[in-house]
């Protein structure tokens, strides 16, 4: 089983798990693509507060 962590700069934490390295490649492409969205919103957030 592959397995990553990863953590963002508001110290939020997601694993990835898979049962291939394949997968694990992926599925971390989508959350990496995923929290690009949302550090963006909160940056935008923080820009108009």
């Amino acid at each position: 089983m592959s397995y990553f962590d990863e953590k963002i700069l508001s110290g939020i934490s997601r694993k990835v798990y898979a049962k291939t390295r394949e997968e694990c490649e992926e599925k971390l492409a989508e959350l990496i693509k995923t929290m690009k969205a949302e550090i963006a919103e909160m940056k935008k957030a923080a820009k108009n507060a």
